[in-house]
């Protein structure tokens, strides 16, 4: 008896060991996860059965493609573009390089052919929560159009910065594990902060020149890296939004001047705009970099009064409206009383329980938009047109001899238009300064495509995504079922992981993008669903993987991964 019992818990401890390795897709049937290297079991074996694993923060069930809420409905010939621009990224990568080399010869008109092509190359996993739940939220972004100009002056008194020159980065993984209450000791390379010995290294030489001050600050969850300053001989955690907004930066570069604060926090939010000059030149901004600090909105409480200003959602956060937008002094807006943030061009509901408003595709929801915005959400809602192919005015580039005037004349008019920064950020204190985050830009050419994304790829309407990168790795395909409670209509589609974003954190959470303009940012500001999510994984991808299994006797729940990102990646996701 005493044998048996040893033998059956070295079978169980058999089946642990075999279920927690670097355990190849490719061996898995569709909608299947092989765990374990390949040629463990005969040719003649039948394919293993499909296991959950987890990560640290999320929960994986395999799940069948024909089981996916309208899969056969969905037009795939419309995801194909934003596909393929993953590829241009991913194709390089061991996992990636036979579906990238293999898509080429799939007929892209053919949703019947993509569809076959995705179900042989991939194995499908629905993503759950920890506590292995399915439903998350799904929310919208656009690419917003905001006014501006080169020059400081009335009313474009709102910069819109580049990276400053000073802004440097420190990996948190390099700094000593014993650095509470410990002095380190630090040099700086570049824009790197490298630690290089403590008060209590061995070698009594050991000094600066700079000792770290960033017990509070934490690291970025895609590279680990703090956001850093040099104030005198420390390093401390750059400026916060409110140092910014008291002109903190006025010697840094602006690349295009504003005449909205409210507009400008929230083409921060989205990550993405473009600004219109007098002249009609249009500016776009592409995220370039952000100071370090957690994304913190000033966002309405549930207890808003019943005389206050019309609710918007941005990326599904209720933001409060400054006095630039609303004409009213922010000073006197408290925490219990304040409005939320109207997106320029979008029909505000009047209230949280009403952001549903009327369905996407009503003349009430569509007012404010222009034409090809109007068509271009007519044809995504109803799947039956290719993005790419919906007319988009084309802006004029900003031409060479339009650059920022800071960057191209004089001291002296530098001068002066450092201290008009000054003098505007100290005007610009608001609600918005209590967000600590705060995002810088670069300008890149104008063009029909979507903005760029976090994968480095224009982003398409309706078929791009921004998502979490330790759950959902960027450029992978993405499967979204949602209710519909918000914009009126469900959306079961294949898309592509292609961005993220500060409020974007959780296994099943999303963030839809819309596209460009006024019509764009009316159905992104109403969306705020409940929906699940699918990740499609390609079959000769290695995941470090554990298993959910029961034997007799022994009931075993799903057990913690120590791994954070699915898929680690050196910019993206690092562990």
């Amino acid at each position: 008896m005493f044998l048996g019992k040893i033998a059956r818990v070295l079978a169980f401890l058999a089946v642990i060991v075999a279920s927690v390795s670097f355990a190849p897709i490719a061996a898995a049937q569709p909608g299947q996860a092989a765990i374990g290297s390949e040629g463990e079991q005969p040719p003649s074996a039948e394919p293993p059965s499909p296991i959950p694993f987890w990560t640290k923060y999320a929960y994986f069930v395999p799940s069948r493609f024909g089981d996916l809420p309208g899969w056969l409905d969905d037009s795939m010939a419309e995801a194909w573009k934003a596909f393929r621009a993953s590829c241009t990224v991913l194709a390089n990568r061991t996992a990636w390089t036979g579906p990238c080399a293999r898509s080429t010869t799939v007929n892209a008109r053919n949703d019947d052919d993509v569809r076959r092509y995705l179900e042989r190359e991939f194995a499908l996993y629905q993503i759950h929560n920890k506590d292995q739940s399915s439903g998350g939220v799904i929310t919208g972004y656009y690419e917003p159009l905001l006014r501006g100009s080169r020059r400081y002056g009335d009313p474009y008194v709102y910069p819109v910065y580049g990276t400053p020159e000073d802004l440097l980065y420190l990996d948190s993984r390099t700094i000593p594990r014993a650095f509470g209450g410990v002095q380190v000791f630090a040099r700086v390379e570049g824009r790197t902060v490298v630690p290089v010995c403590t008060e209590f290294s061995p070698s009594a030489s050991c000094k600066g020149p700079y000792t770290l001050d960033v017990a509070d600050a934490k690291p970025d969850i895609r590279d680990k890296k703090l956001r850093v300053r040099i104030e005198g001989q420390r390093i401390v955690p750059y400026y916060t939004r409110a140092q910014i907004d008291q002109g903190a930066l006025a010697t840094a570069r602006v690349i295009v001047w504003v005449d909205d604060l409210a507009a400008l926090y929230s083409m921060q939010v989205q990550g993405s705009g473009k600004a219109r000059l007098p002249d009609g030149h249009v500016v776009r901004l592409a995220y370039a970099e952000q100071n370090g600090h957690p994304f913190t909105p000033p966002v309405q409480t549930a207890n808003r009064k019943s005389g206050s200003r019309p609710a918007m959602l941005t990326r599904g956060i209720e933001i409060p409206l400054s006095g630039a937008d609303s004409g009213e002094d922010t000073t006197a807006v408290t925490d219990a009383d304040s409005a939320t943030l109207t997106l320029r061009g979008a029909q505000a509901p009047d209230g949280a329980e009403q952001r549903a408003g009327p369905a996407a595709n009503s003349k009430g929801a569509d007012e404010n938009l222009s034409p090809e915005v109007e068509r271009m959400v007519e044809l995504l809602l109803k799947g039956n047109a290719e993005p790419q192919r919906i007319p988009i005015s084309s802006p004029t580039v900003a031409s060479k001899a339009a650059r920022p005037a800071i960057a191209s004349e004089p001291a002296r008019v530098k001068s002066e238009a450092n201290t008009t920064a000054k003098a505007a950020g100290a005007e610009s204190t608001s609600i918005f300064s209590s967000d600590p985050s705060y995002v810088f830009f670069r300008q890149i050419p104008d063009s029909e495509g979507g903005p760029m994304g976090a994968l480095g790829v224009p982003l398409t309407p309706g078929r791009s995504v921004a998502v979490d990168p330790r759950t959902t790795p960027l450029g992978f395909p993405v499967f979204i079922s949602t209710e519909g409670q918000g914009i009126g209509t469900r959306l079961n589609r294949l898309v592509l992981a292609q961005d993220t974003g500060g409020a974007i954190r959780g296994p099943v959470r999303a963030d839809y993008f819309w596209g460009f303009g006024p019509g764009a940012g009316a159905l992104a500001s109403r969306m705020k669903e409940n929906g699940r999510m699918w990740l499609l994984l390609p079959k000769d991808l290695q995941l470090r993987v554990g298993a959910e299994f029961s034997t007799r006797g022994i009931n075993g729940a799903a057990g913690t991964g120590e791994a954070e990102c699915l898929v680690p990646d050196p910019e993206l996701c690092v562990e």
